[in-house]
């Protein structure tokens, strides 16, 4: 198994943060490379927003 074949496997998500049926019909309109950096853009944000919420958890912001 290739290495990002493990992560995607492995990686587990909280509700919330997962890709709605609406935003893969989105992406998959973008064309095949189009949506791939699009993926990764949506993933990044999504990371962000989990980020920004926990420190506020924390009281860090």
């Amino acid at each position: 198994m290739r290495n990002i074949e493990k992560i995607i496997e492995e990686t587990k998500i909280k509700t919330g943060y997962d890709m709605k049926i609406d935003e893969i019909f989105t992406l998959k309109e973008k064309g095949t490379y189009e949506s791939i950096y699009s993926a990764f853009i949506y993933g990044y944000a999504q990371g962000m927003k989990t980020i920004k919420t926990e420190m506020k958890q924390r009281g860090m912001i």
